[in-house]
Protein backbone atom coordinates (compact mmCIF):
# COMPACT_ATOMS: atom_id res chain seq x y z
CA UNK A 1 0.00 0.00 0.00
CA UNK A 2 1.76 3.22 -1.11
CA UNK A 3 1.11 6.56 1.00
CA UNK A 4 -1.34 8.93 0.75
CA UNK A 5 0.13 12.57 -0.09
CA UNK A 6 -1.88 14.85 2.18
CA UNK A 7 -2.22 18.76 3.22
CA UNK A 8 0.78 17.78 5.99
CA UNK A 9 3.31 16.28 3.37
CA UNK A 10 2.64 19.43 0.85
CA UNK A 11 3.82 21.81 4.52
CA UNK A 12 6.65 20.06 5.04
CA UNK A 13 8.36 19.71 1.95
CA UNK A 14 7.57 23.76 1.52
CA UNK A 15 8.58 24.21 4.92
CA UNK A 16 11.92 22.34 4.06
CA UNK A 17 12.33 24.22 0.82
CA UNK A 18 12.08 27.69 2.73
CA UNK A 19 14.56 26.42 5.40
CA UNK A 20 16.98 24.64 3.05
CA UNK A 21 16.22 27.04 -0.33
CA UNK A 22 16.26 23.88 -1.93
CA UNK A 23 13.94 23.89 -5.16
CA UNK A 24 11.23 22.11 -5.18
CA UNK A 25 8.54 20.86 -8.40
CA UNK A 26 5.06 21.99 -8.05
CA UNK A 27 1.93 21.28 -10.16
CA UNK A 28 -0.93 23.26 -9.19
CA UNK A 29 -4.73 22.39 -9.93
CA UNK A 30 -5.13 24.52 -13.15
CA UNK A 31 -2.31 22.41 -14.86
CA UNK A 32 0.68 24.58 -14.66
CA UNK A 33 3.37 23.23 -13.49
CA UNK A 34 7.38 25.06 -12.28
CA UNK A 35 10.13 25.01 -10.26
CA UNK A 36 11.21 27.31 -7.74
CA UNK A 37 12.23 27.92 -3.89
CA UNK A 38 9.56 28.81 -1.18
CA UNK A 39 10.19 31.82 0.70
CA UNK A 40 7.92 31.37 3.58
CA UNK A 41 4.92 29.42 4.48
CA UNK A 42 2.50 31.41 6.63
CA UNK A 43 -1.18 30.53 7.92
CA UNK A 44 -3.81 33.46 7.66
CA UNK A 45 -7.20 34.22 8.49
CA UNK A 46 -7.25 30.05 8.57
CA UNK A 47 -5.46 29.99 5.22
CA UNK A 48 -2.26 28.01 4.36
CA UNK A 49 -0.12 30.35 2.10
CA UNK A 50 3.01 29.74 0.52
CA UNK A 51 5.49 32.79 -0.82
CA UNK A 52 7.88 31.48 -3.78
CA UNK A 53 10.79 33.43 -4.73
CA UNK A 54 9.93 33.32 -8.68
CA UNK A 55 6.01 32.51 -8.72
CA UNK A 56 5.05 35.19 -5.37
CA UNK A 57 2.30 34.51 -3.11
CA UNK A 58 -0.44 31.47 -3.15
CA UNK A 59 -2.87 29.53 -1.30
CA UNK A 60 -1.01 25.92 -0.70
CA UNK A 61 -5.25 24.71 -1.96
CA UNK A 62 -4.02 25.97 -5.45
CA UNK A 63 -1.14 22.78 -5.51
CA UNK A 64 -2.22 19.76 -6.44
CA UNK A 65 1.23 17.90 -6.26
CA UNK A 66 4.94 18.76 -4.74
CA UNK A 67 8.41 17.02 -4.73
CA UNK A 68 11.96 18.02 -4.26
CA UNK A 69 14.02 18.90 -7.10
CA UNK A 70 13.39 21.73 -9.30
CA UNK A 71 14.04 19.83 -11.79
CA UNK A 72 10.78 20.91 -13.74
CA UNK A 73 11.83 23.29 -17.05
CA UNK A 74 8.63 24.40 -17.76
CA UNK A 75 7.28 27.68 -15.87
CA UNK A 76 3.67 29.02 -14.57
Amino acid sequence: MGHVVGRCDFLDLLEESAVLRAPVDVELRDGRAFADVVRAVETRDGQDLVVFRDHGQMAVDEIRWCGRGGTMNRTA
